[in-house]
């Protein structure tokens, strides 16, 4: 098992944490991580380690889990 998928499984009981982060993490108009930025350095390429372990915990995620989840605002 990878560190992605590691860390992806040990997220899945927290619904609110991988909820928040996917929504977080997305593409911005470059296609870097808006989660990401810093005034360092450019931020990764989308999607980012972050997005890839949130939407991988959802995945793995219970049916109950996912209902649980906080919802984004249209």
């Amino acid at each position: 098992m990878d560190v992605l998928q590691a860390v992806a499984r040990e997220l899945v009981p927290h619904p609110e944490a991988w909820a928040r982060l996917i929504e977080l993490h997305v593409a911005d108009q470059d296609g870097r991580c808006r989660g990401c930025r810093s005034q360092l350095r450019a931020a990764e390429r989308w999607p980012c380690a972050l997005h890839l372990v949130a939407t991988t915990a959802r995945d793995l995620a219970r049916p109950d889990q996912l209902r649980e989840a906080p919802r984004s605002p249209p």
